[in-house]
Protein backbone atom coordinates (compact mmCIF):
# COMPACT_ATOMS: atom_id res chain seq x y z
CA UNK A 1 0.00 0.00 0.00
CA UNK A 2 2.88 2.38 1.18
CA UNK A 3 4.54 1.78 -2.65
CA UNK A 4 1.11 2.61 -4.23
CA UNK A 5 1.19 5.53 -2.72
CA UNK A 6 4.72 6.92 -3.40
CA UNK A 7 3.75 5.55 -7.00
CA UNK A 8 0.39 8.06 -7.29
CA UNK A 9 2.36 10.95 -5.31
CA UNK A 10 4.87 10.25 -7.89
CA UNK A 11 3.03 10.43 -11.07
CA UNK A 12 0.95 13.31 -9.90
CA UNK A 13 4.17 15.01 -9.10
CA UNK A 14 5.39 14.04 -12.77
CA UNK A 15 2.20 15.78 -14.17
CA UNK A 16 2.42 19.00 -12.32
CA UNK A 17 6.08 19.37 -13.24
CA UNK A 18 5.19 18.41 -16.91
CA UNK A 19 2.27 20.69 -17.43
CA UNK A 20 2.80 23.12 -20.37
CA UNK A 21 1.73 25.94 -22.83
CA UNK A 22 -0.26 23.49 -24.53
CA UNK A 23 -3.21 25.17 -25.75
CA UNK A 24 -5.71 25.27 -28.92
CA UNK A 25 -5.35 27.65 -31.50
CA UNK A 26 -7.36 30.55 -31.61
CA UNK A 27 -10.37 29.68 -34.76
CA UNK A 28 -12.11 32.96 -36.43
CA UNK A 29 -15.22 30.52 -36.78
CA UNK A 30 -16.72 28.49 -34.37
CA UNK A 31 -19.65 25.76 -34.42
CA UNK A 32 -21.50 24.78 -31.92
CA UNK A 33 -22.92 21.43 -32.23
CA UNK A 34 -25.95 19.72 -30.55
CA UNK A 35 -28.92 17.28 -30.34
CA UNK A 36 -32.58 17.40 -30.05
CA UNK A 37 -32.47 14.73 -27.94
CA UNK A 38 -35.90 12.57 -28.87
CA UNK A 39 -35.86 13.16 -32.35
CA UNK A 40 -31.94 12.69 -33.04
CA UNK A 41 -31.79 15.91 -34.67
CA UNK A 42 -28.29 17.19 -34.89
CA UNK A 43 -27.98 21.09 -34.11
CA UNK A 44 -25.19 23.16 -35.91
CA UNK A 45 -24.67 27.18 -34.35
CA UNK A 46 -22.62 29.53 -36.30
CA UNK A 47 -20.86 31.33 -33.03
CA UNK A 48 -20.15 34.25 -34.68
CA UNK A 49 -23.14 34.42 -36.81
CA UNK A 50 -26.30 33.34 -34.71
CA UNK A 51 -27.31 31.28 -37.80
CA UNK A 52 -28.65 28.05 -36.99
CA UNK A 53 -28.82 24.57 -38.68
CA UNK A 54 -30.76 21.44 -38.06
CA UNK A 55 -30.78 18.16 -39.66
CA UNK A 56 -32.18 15.47 -38.87
CA UNK A 57 -30.27 11.66 -38.35
CA UNK A 58 -33.00 9.12 -39.04
CA UNK A 59 -32.39 9.31 -42.67
CA UNK A 60 -28.45 9.31 -41.93
CA UNK A 61 -27.28 5.68 -43.10
CA UNK A 62 -28.66 2.74 -40.73
CA UNK A 63 -29.76 4.92 -38.22
CA UNK A 64 -31.05 3.09 -35.07
CA UNK A 65 -34.36 3.94 -32.98
CA UNK A 66 -32.98 5.37 -29.97
CA UNK A 67 -32.15 8.60 -28.24
CA UNK A 68 -29.57 10.70 -28.45
CA UNK A 69 -27.58 12.38 -25.84
CA UNK A 70 -24.32 13.87 -26.24
CA UNK A 71 -22.60 15.69 -29.43
CA UNK A 72 -18.57 16.71 -29.62
CA UNK A 73 -16.87 18.14 -32.93
CA UNK A 74 -13.30 17.98 -33.28
CA UNK A 75 -11.06 20.88 -33.08
CA UNK A 76 -10.59 21.39 -37.19
CA UNK A 77 -14.71 20.70 -37.53
CA UNK A 78 -14.80 18.12 -39.78
CA UNK A 79 -16.24 15.27 -37.38
CA UNK A 80 -19.34 15.26 -35.18
CA UNK A 81 -19.56 12.41 -32.67
CA UNK A 82 -23.22 11.83 -31.52
CA UNK A 83 -23.72 9.22 -28.32
CA UNK A 84 -27.18 7.30 -28.39
CA UNK A 85 -28.97 5.67 -24.92
CA UNK A 86 -29.08 1.79 -25.28
CA UNK A 87 -32.62 0.39 -24.98
CA UNK A 88 -34.83 -2.56 -25.23
CA UNK A 89 -33.78 -3.77 -28.54
CA UNK A 90 -30.55 -1.20 -29.27
CA UNK A 91 -27.34 -1.54 -26.92
CA UNK A 92 -25.90 2.10 -26.23
CA UNK A 93 -23.67 3.14 -29.64
CA UNK A 94 -21.06 6.37 -31.10
CA UNK A 95 -22.17 7.56 -34.28
CA UNK A 96 -19.13 9.03 -35.62
CA UNK A 97 -20.38 11.87 -38.42
CA UNK A 98 -17.89 13.13 -41.17
CA UNK A 99 -19.61 16.69 -41.76
CA UNK A 100 -19.75 17.45 -45.64
CA UNK A 101 -20.71 20.45 -46.19
CA UNK A 102 -22.91 23.59 -44.04
CA UNK A 103 -25.22 26.17 -45.80
CA UNK A 104 -25.74 28.91 -43.19
CA UNK A 105 -27.80 30.95 -45.64
CA UNK A 106 -30.15 28.23 -46.67
CA UNK A 107 -29.73 25.91 -43.27
CA UNK A 108 -29.09 23.30 -44.72
CA UNK A 109 -25.57 21.03 -43.70
CA UNK A 110 -24.73 17.59 -44.75
CA UNK A 111 -23.12 14.58 -42.65
CA UNK A 112 -22.45 11.44 -43.99
CA UNK A 113 -22.08 8.55 -41.44
CA UNK A 114 -18.30 6.86 -40.52
CA UNK A 115 -19.22 4.45 -38.25
CA UNK A 116 -22.06 3.21 -35.44
CA UNK A 117 -19.58 2.44 -32.24
CA UNK A 118 -21.03 -0.08 -30.30
CA UNK A 119 -20.78 0.47 -26.78
CA UNK A 120 -22.78 -2.41 -24.92
CA UNK A 121 -25.69 -4.32 -25.54
CA UNK A 122 -29.07 -3.98 -26.45
CA UNK A 123 -31.13 -4.16 -23.08
CA UNK A 124 -28.55 -3.55 -20.75
CA UNK A 125 -29.71 -2.32 -17.41
CA UNK A 126 -28.78 0.46 -15.53
CA UNK A 127 -26.67 -0.11 -12.18
CA UNK A 128 -27.24 3.27 -10.67
CA UNK A 129 -28.14 2.69 -6.73
CA UNK A 130 -31.22 4.10 -5.75
CA UNK A 131 -31.61 6.15 -1.79
CA UNK A 132 -35.04 6.84 -0.27
CA UNK A 133 -35.63 9.81 1.26
CA UNK A 134 -34.53 10.92 4.44
CA UNK A 135 -34.81 14.18 4.56
CA UNK A 136 -37.50 16.59 3.61
CA UNK A 137 -34.85 19.21 1.80
CA UNK A 138 -33.87 16.55 -0.55
CA UNK A 139 -37.12 14.35 -2.13
CA UNK A 140 -35.96 11.39 -4.30
CA UNK A 141 -37.45 11.47 -8.19
CA UNK A 142 -39.46 8.09 -9.09
CA UNK A 143 -37.89 5.38 -10.97
CA UNK A 144 -37.79 5.29 -13.94
CA UNK A 145 -36.65 9.07 -14.33
CA UNK A 146 -33.89 11.03 -15.52
CA UNK A 147 -31.72 10.21 -13.18
CA UNK A 148 -32.30 6.72 -13.04
CA UNK A 149 -32.73 5.16 -16.37
CA UNK A 150 -33.65 2.36 -16.85
CA UNK A 151 -31.21 1.29 -19.39
CA UNK A 152 -27.65 2.37 -20.08
CA UNK A 153 -26.36 5.51 -20.84
CA UNK A 154 -22.87 7.55 -21.99
CA UNK A 155 -21.74 10.46 -21.17
CA UNK A 156 -19.31 13.47 -20.63
CA UNK A 157 -17.65 13.46 -23.77
CA UNK A 158 -13.80 15.36 -23.36
CA UNK A 159 -10.98 15.26 -25.49
CA UNK A 160 -7.50 15.03 -24.32
CA UNK A 161 -5.78 17.91 -25.90
CA UNK A 162 -2.75 16.96 -28.30
CA UNK A 163 -3.83 13.70 -28.73
CA UNK A 164 -7.07 12.08 -30.78
CA UNK A 165 -8.54 11.03 -27.60
CA UNK A 166 -12.21 11.48 -26.33
CA UNK A 167 -12.88 9.50 -22.89
CA UNK A 168 -16.50 8.59 -22.15
CA UNK A 169 -17.67 7.35 -18.80
CA UNK A 170 -20.78 5.39 -18.69
CA UNK A 171 -22.65 6.94 -16.30
CA UNK A 172 -25.14 4.15 -15.86
CA UNK A 173 -22.16 1.56 -14.83
CA UNK A 174 -18.22 1.95 -13.41
CA UNK A 175 -16.41 2.06 -16.96
CA UNK A 176 -14.20 4.60 -18.68
CA UNK A 177 -14.37 4.25 -22.66
CA UNK A 178 -11.28 6.02 -24.69
CA UNK A 179 -11.70 6.72 -28.29
CA UNK A 180 -9.46 7.14 -30.74
CA UNK A 181 -11.33 10.02 -32.89
CA UNK A 182 -9.66 9.14 -36.22
CA UNK A 183 -9.68 5.64 -36.23
CA UNK A 184 -13.38 5.53 -34.83
CA UNK A 185 -12.82 2.61 -32.80
CA UNK A 186 -12.76 2.07 -28.42
CA UNK A 187 -8.96 1.65 -27.81
CA UNK A 188 -9.56 1.21 -23.95
CA UNK A 189 -12.01 0.90 -21.11
CA UNK A 190 -11.37 0.92 -17.48
CA UNK A 191 -13.42 0.27 -14.38
CA UNK A 192 -12.09 1.58 -10.96
CA UNK A 193 -14.74 0.15 -9.66
CA UNK A 194 -17.06 2.03 -7.02
CA UNK A 195 -14.49 4.90 -7.28
CA UNK A 196 -15.72 5.45 -11.27
CA UNK A 197 -19.25 4.68 -9.87
CA UNK A 198 -21.43 7.33 -11.98
CA UNK A 199 -19.24 9.74 -13.28
CA UNK A 200 -20.25 12.33 -15.93
CA UNK A 201 -16.54 12.62 -17.80
CA UNK A 202 -12.98 13.03 -17.57
CA UNK A 203 -12.11 16.44 -17.45
CA UNK A 204 -8.29 16.92 -18.08
CA UNK A 205 -6.55 20.16 -17.48
CA UNK A 206 -5.25 22.89 -20.76
CA UNK A 207 -2.01 21.09 -20.72
CA UNK A 208 -3.78 17.46 -20.96
CA UNK A 209 -1.28 15.97 -17.70
CA UNK A 210 -4.21 15.97 -15.15
CA UNK A 211 -7.76 14.89 -15.27
CA UNK A 212 -10.81 15.42 -13.16
CA UNK A 213 -13.73 13.43 -12.91
CA UNK A 214 -17.63 14.91 -11.98
CA UNK A 215 -19.48 12.34 -9.32
CA UNK A 216 -22.91 12.54 -10.66
CA UNK A 217 -25.18 10.56 -8.47
CA UNK A 218 -26.97 11.29 -4.40
CA UNK A 219 -23.96 11.01 -1.91
CA UNK A 220 -20.73 11.18 -4.51
CA UNK A 221 -18.79 13.57 -2.67
CA UNK A 222 -15.03 12.92 -4.10
CA UNK A 223 -13.31 14.22 -7.23
CA UNK A 224 -11.23 11.37 -8.35
CA UNK A 225 -7.66 12.72 -9.97
CA UNK A 226 -6.39 10.56 -13.11
CA UNK A 227 -3.11 11.23 -14.78
CA UNK A 228 -3.20 9.58 -18.64
CA UNK A 229 -0.75 7.88 -20.57
CA UNK A 230 -0.70 10.30 -23.69
CA UNK A 231 0.43 7.89 -26.03
CA UNK A 232 -2.17 4.58 -25.32
CA UNK A 233 -4.83 6.58 -23.47
CA UNK A 234 -4.66 4.51 -20.13
CA UNK A 235 -5.91 6.39 -17.02
CA UNK A 236 -4.10 5.89 -13.49
CA UNK A 237 -6.18 6.82 -10.62
CA UNK A 238 -3.52 9.02 -8.39
CA UNK A 239 -5.77 10.31 -5.43
CA UNK A 240 -9.02 12.10 -5.09
CA UNK A 241 -10.19 15.58 -3.66
CA UNK A 242 -13.35 15.58 -1.06
CA UNK A 243 -15.91 18.32 -1.41
CA UNK A 244 -16.21 18.70 2.37
CA UNK A 245 -15.04 16.52 5.00
CA UNK A 246 -16.22 13.22 5.63
CA UNK A 247 -18.66 14.48 8.24
CA UNK A 248 -20.00 17.70 6.31
CA UNK A 249 -19.97 17.03 2.54
CA UNK A 250 -21.49 18.41 -1.01
CA UNK A 251 -22.14 16.20 -3.53
CA UNK A 252 -23.94 15.12 -6.90
CA UNK A 253 -22.04 17.25 -9.88
CA UNK A 254 -22.53 17.71 -13.59
CA UNK A 255 -19.30 18.96 -14.74
CA UNK A 256 -15.66 19.96 -13.51
CA UNK A 257 -14.21 22.95 -15.21
CA UNK A 258 -10.46 23.98 -15.33
CA UNK A 259 -9.06 27.72 -15.82
CA UNK A 260 -5.53 26.67 -15.86
CA UNK A 261 -3.40 23.68 -15.35
CA UNK A 262 -3.38 23.57 -11.39
CA UNK A 263 -6.97 25.15 -10.62
CA UNK A 264 -10.62 23.66 -11.55
CA UNK A 265 -14.33 24.76 -10.04
CA UNK A 266 -17.24 22.30 -9.83
CA UNK A 267 -20.52 22.29 -8.77
CA UNK A 268 -22.67 20.80 -6.66
CA UNK A 269 -26.55 19.86 -6.65
CA UNK A 270 -27.36 17.93 -3.87
CA UNK A 271 -29.76 19.68 -0.86
CA UNK A 272 -29.93 16.82 1.86
CA UNK A 273 -29.11 13.87 3.40
CA UNK A 274 -30.43 10.48 1.43
CA UNK A 275 -30.30 6.89 3.00
CA UNK A 276 -27.01 6.60 1.48
CA UNK A 277 -25.55 9.17 3.29
CA UNK A 278 -23.46 8.41 6.46
CA UNK A 279 -24.80 7.77 10.03
CA UNK A 280 -24.08 10.78 11.40
CA UNK A 281 -22.75 13.21 8.48
CA UNK A 282 -24.52 15.93 6.69
CA UNK A 283 -24.81 17.23 2.97
CA UNK A 284 -24.03 20.95 2.87
CA UNK A 285 -26.36 21.86 -0.21
CA UNK A 286 -25.67 23.39 -3.38
CA UNK A 287 -22.56 24.80 -3.33
CA UNK A 288 -19.12 25.97 -5.80
CA UNK A 289 -15.96 24.89 -4.86
CA UNK A 290 -12.67 25.63 -6.36
CA UNK A 291 -9.96 22.34 -6.40
CA UNK A 292 -5.99 22.25 -6.14
CA UNK A 293 -4.50 19.48 -7.35
CA UNK A 294 -1.47 20.63 -6.10
CA UNK A 295 -2.72 20.19 -2.59
CA UNK A 296 -5.32 18.01 -3.65
CA UNK A 297 -7.86 20.25 -1.58
CA UNK A 298 -11.19 21.69 -2.32
CA UNK A 299 -12.36 25.22 -0.81
CA UNK A 300 -15.79 26.17 -0.79
CA UNK A 301 -16.31 29.51 -2.50
CA UNK A 302 -20.17 29.55 -2.52
CA UNK A 303 -22.97 27.81 -0.47
CA UNK A 304 -26.54 27.57 -0.53
CA UNK A 305 -28.69 30.54 -0.45
CA UNK A 306 -32.59 30.64 -0.03
CA UNK A 307 -32.75 34.15 -1.51
CA UNK A 308 -32.97 34.69 -5.62
CA UNK A 309 -30.68 37.79 -4.76
CA UNK A 310 -28.27 35.90 -2.13
CA UNK A 311 -24.72 35.19 -2.64
CA UNK A 312 -24.66 31.70 -3.05
CA UNK A 313 -26.47 28.99 -4.67
CA UNK A 314 -30.24 29.75 -5.12
CA UNK A 315 -30.75 25.89 -7.26
CA UNK A 316 -28.52 23.36 -7.41
CA UNK A 317 -25.28 24.21 -9.48
CA UNK A 318 -25.23 22.05 -13.05
CA UNK A 319 -22.68 24.05 -14.33
CA UNK A 320 -20.05 26.73 -13.86
CA UNK A 321 -17.60 28.65 -15.72
CA UNK A 322 -14.81 31.24 -14.87
CA UNK A 323 -13.93 33.97 -17.07
CA UNK A 324 -11.25 36.00 -14.88
CA UNK A 325 -12.36 36.83 -12.13
CA UNK A 326 -16.22 36.10 -12.88
CA UNK A 327 -17.73 33.00 -11.70
CA UNK A 328 -21.05 32.08 -13.79
CA UNK A 329 -23.06 29.96 -12.36
CA UNK A 330 -26.24 27.20 -13.94
CA UNK A 331 -28.71 26.50 -11.72
CA UNK A 332 -31.48 24.32 -13.05
CA UNK A 333 -34.28 22.85 -10.28
CA UNK A 334 -34.83 19.09 -11.43
CA UNK A 335 -32.93 16.95 -8.45
CA UNK A 336 -36.30 16.11 -6.14
CA UNK A 337 -37.82 15.01 -9.56
CA UNK A 338 -40.26 18.49 -10.13
CA UNK A 339 -38.30 21.28 -12.59
CA UNK A 340 -38.81 24.75 -11.44
CA UNK A 341 -37.65 28.17 -12.64
CA UNK A 342 -34.05 28.43 -13.86
CA UNK A 343 -31.14 31.03 -13.12
CA UNK A 344 -27.97 32.02 -14.37
CA UNK A 345 -25.72 34.00 -11.66
CA UNK A 346 -23.11 35.37 -12.23
CA UNK A 347 -20.19 35.98 -9.38
CA UNK A 348 -17.20 38.62 -8.29
CA UNK A 349 -14.85 36.02 -7.34
CA UNK A 350 -12.13 38.33 -7.04
CA UNK A 351 -11.66 37.44 -3.22
CA UNK A 352 -12.22 33.51 -3.10
CA UNK A 353 -13.35 34.15 0.28
CA UNK A 354 -15.86 36.76 0.22
CA UNK A 355 -17.68 36.69 -3.60
CA UNK A 356 -20.08 39.30 -4.62
CA UNK A 357 -23.23 38.62 -6.64
CA UNK A 358 -22.98 40.80 -9.42
CA UNK A 359 -26.48 39.74 -10.95
CA UNK A 360 -28.81 36.48 -10.84
CA UNK A 361 -30.56 36.48 -14.49
CA UNK A 362 -34.13 35.51 -13.40
CA UNK A 363 -37.28 34.03 -15.83
CA UNK A 364 -39.32 37.12 -17.26
CA UNK A 365 -36.87 39.84 -16.31
CA UNK A 366 -33.24 39.17 -18.25
CA UNK A 367 -34.22 35.81 -19.53
CA UNK A 368 -37.27 33.84 -21.56
CA UNK A 369 -40.25 34.18 -19.29
CA UNK A 370 -40.78 30.48 -19.42
CA UNK A 371 -36.87 29.42 -19.12
CA UNK A 372 -36.60 26.67 -16.56
CA UNK A 373 -33.25 24.01 -16.50
CA UNK A 374 -29.49 26.29 -16.86
CA UNK A 375 -27.94 22.79 -17.78
CA UNK A 376 -24.71 23.19 -19.53
CA UNK A 377 -22.60 26.78 -20.27
CA UNK A 378 -20.12 26.45 -23.30
CA UNK A 379 -17.77 29.20 -23.47
CA UNK A 380 -16.34 30.91 -27.15
CA UNK A 381 -12.83 30.55 -27.12
CA UNK A 382 -11.93 34.41 -26.45
CA UNK A 383 -14.76 33.75 -23.53
CA UNK A 384 -16.76 36.98 -24.58
CA UNK A 385 -19.66 35.09 -24.90
CA UNK A 386 -21.38 32.02 -22.90
CA UNK A 387 -24.18 29.81 -23.66
CA UNK A 388 -26.12 28.27 -21.97
CA UNK A 389 -28.96 25.55 -22.33
CA UNK A 390 -31.98 24.08 -21.02
CA UNK A 391 -33.61 20.99 -22.60
CA UNK A 392 -36.37 21.46 -20.40
CA UNK A 393 -37.78 24.55 -21.85
CA UNK A 394 -36.38 24.07 -25.63
CA UNK A 395 -33.66 27.17 -25.13
CA UNK A 396 -30.19 28.11 -26.27
CA UNK A 397 -29.05 31.11 -24.81
CA UNK A 398 -26.43 33.18 -25.88
CA UNK A 399 -24.93 35.66 -23.35
CA UNK A 400 -22.27 38.48 -23.10
CA UNK A 401 -20.15 37.83 -20.19
CA UNK A 402 -19.07 41.69 -19.88
CA UNK A 403 -22.34 43.04 -20.11
CA UNK A 404 -23.94 40.11 -18.53
CA UNK A 405 -27.08 40.62 -20.87
CA UNK A 406 -28.32 37.57 -23.26
CA UNK A 407 -27.63 38.65 -27.35
CA UNK A 408 -29.61 35.62 -28.59
CA UNK A 409 -32.38 33.51 -27.74
CA UNK A 410 -32.50 30.49 -29.86
CA UNK A 411 -35.96 28.35 -29.02
CA UNK A 412 -38.65 25.52 -30.18
CA UNK A 413 -39.67 28.64 -32.42
CA UNK A 414 -36.37 27.88 -34.22
CA UNK A 415 -36.77 24.17 -33.98
CA UNK A 416 -35.18 23.05 -31.07
CA UNK A 417 -37.08 19.89 -29.25
CA UNK A 418 -34.88 18.94 -25.95
CA UNK A 419 -31.86 20.46 -27.09
CA UNK A 420 -28.77 18.32 -25.42
CA UNK A 421 -25.15 18.10 -25.31
CA UNK A 422 -23.82 21.29 -26.69
CA UNK A 423 -20.27 21.37 -27.76
CA UNK A 424 -17.91 24.22 -29.60
CA UNK A 425 -15.31 23.65 -31.84
CA UNK A 426 -12.50 24.27 -29.82
CA UNK A 427 -13.33 23.41 -26.49
CA UNK A 428 -12.35 20.19 -24.55
CA UNK A 429 -15.96 19.49 -23.33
Amino acid sequence: MKLKQITQAGLLAIALATTSAHAHEGETHQIMSAVNMMHCDLILINVDTDELVITPLKHTGNWPDVICQHSWITPDKGKIFISTDANAAEGAKVAALHLDMVDWAQRTAHVSLESMIPMGNAGELSTIPVPTQTSPAQPIPPVPSAWFPKYAQIHGPTLLPGTDFTYLTGYTNSNIYVLNNKTNQIVRKQNFGNDSRQLHGIYFNPSGRIGLSAPYQFDLNQVKVYVPNRNTGALFQVGSITLGSRNQYAAFSHFTTWVDDRYAFIGTMQSGSTSLTPAGASVIGPSVWRLDVARMQAVRVLGPTNSVDGVGVYRPASDVAVVGNTLIVAEEDTLDGNVGPGYIAFFDISELNAPKLLKRLKPGVELPADFKVAHVISLTNDKRFAYVSSYYSNHILKIDVASRQVTKVFSSADGLDMPHGEFISGNLR
